[in-house]
């Protein structure tokens, strides 16, 4: 079964601030990153309860 996983807008502010933190120690490393995390996010997809929603503080 696959589920729908939504990416909050305050999650994808928080993603471009972490890659433009990355790009200035290494403009390499920013797409393997964010490629990363896609993929990442992607698997939450078939599996969405090996990520669980972390509680605020």
């Amino acid at each position: 079964m696959k589920y729908l996983v939504r990416i909050t807008p305050i999650a994808l502010d928080d993603a471009e601030e972490f890659y433009l933190w990355i790009s200035q120690d290494s403009p390499v490393n920013r797409a393997n990153w964010f490629n990363g995390l896609l993929t990442a996010i992607d698997t939450l997809a078939s599996m969405p309860h090996r990520c669980p929603i972390a509680p605020e503080k």
